[in-house]
């Protein structure tokens, strides 16, 4: 490791931005998750992250610094979904995040990084094996905390609810398609979801459908998050039950009161689905 690498990444701000950068999206985040907490993990990154680069490629400094404020719109782009799928469809090691275009004001930040690194890199430092030691497990941290803060926690929720609806499952499967903050709608028959040559054990009930839609609303750190449900029609009213609900929150990462997020989470999202899909329904029921 070179005198550079070592300056930098053993300087007071560099330091000082990485234990904000953790301490943020560990325990900040967790017991706060609001405006500030969500805005400084991007102030904290884009200060440290350039410094990191340009400690081991000095003399690509300005391309460090545009790569990075590059990369960083392309991330907190829509461009970026697709690779961000590509990537979660090949291991189980998922990554996410939220598109908001105020985040964009954090590149601001990144003019301050590029004169603090001017300046450290002039003055005098002195290299020992102490601080080459002390320097390459700051590499190790650094590294974490750059690929941790991408990471998602995959959950499903699932609602105790139980709906009769008088309506008929072609009238219930218009209107959903009909609703505007519904996409993706899926309905099948219980038999083109379990295939009987697969599943020869399963007992089919060609009445019983599966529906699954993404709603547009976003939850936690999911845009879209997926809702599914069972619908059994009878012969004057039909049954919406075992609804459930996958969507991303890396908070269940950090936070040390799961049950109690899970919680809450179950009772926003119930009020979610009775108001945007039930209601929906019956409100048409009445009409």
């Amino acid at each position: 490791m070179n005198f550079h690498s070592q300056k930098i990444l053993l300087s007071p701000l560099f330091l000082l931005s990485l234990i904000i950068l953790l301490v943020n999206d560990f325990y900040l985040k967790a017991q706060f998750h609001n405006f500030f907490t969500g805005k400084l993990s991007d102030i904290a990154g884009l200060f440290i992250f350039p410094l990191f680069l340009t400690a081991f490629f000095s003399k690509r400094k300005l391309l460090v610094y545009g790569l990075t404020a590059f990369l960083f719109i392309f991330w907190k782009s829509p461009f970026s979904e697709i690779l961000i799928d590509f990537w979660n469809s090949l291991t189980s090691l998922n990554i996410g995040r939220i598109i908001d275009y105020t985040d964009f004001f954090a590149l601001l930040i990144l003019p301050v990084s590029y004169f603090y690194s001017e300046r450290e890199m002039r003055e005098l430092y002195t290299v020992s094996f102490a601080r080459r030691i002390l320097a390459s497990f700051v590499v190790i941290i650094s590294v974490f905390a750059f690929t941790a803060t991408s990471l998602v926690k995959d959950k499903t929720i699932y609602l105790d609810e139980q709906y009769k609806l008088s309506r008929g499952k072609s009238e219930i499967e218009n209107i959903l398609r009909q609703n505007p903050k519904l996409q993706n709608i899926k309905i099948r028959r219980d038999d083109e979801v379990f295939d009987t040559n697969k599943y020869p054990n399963i007992e089919i009930d060609r009445k019983t459908f599966f529906v699954d839609f993404l709603l547009k609303q976003r939850f936690c750190d999911s845009e879209r998050p997926k809702f599914s449900f069972i619908l059994e029609p009878e012969k004057d009213f039909t049954i919406i039950r075992s609804v459930s609900i996958d969507f991303e929150c890396k908070l269940y990462e950090t936070n040390p009161n799961a049950n109690t997020l899970a919680i809450q989470q179950q009772q926003e999202l119930n009020l979610i689905f009775e108001r945007d899909v039930i209601e929906k329904l019956r409100q048409n029921n009445s009409q």
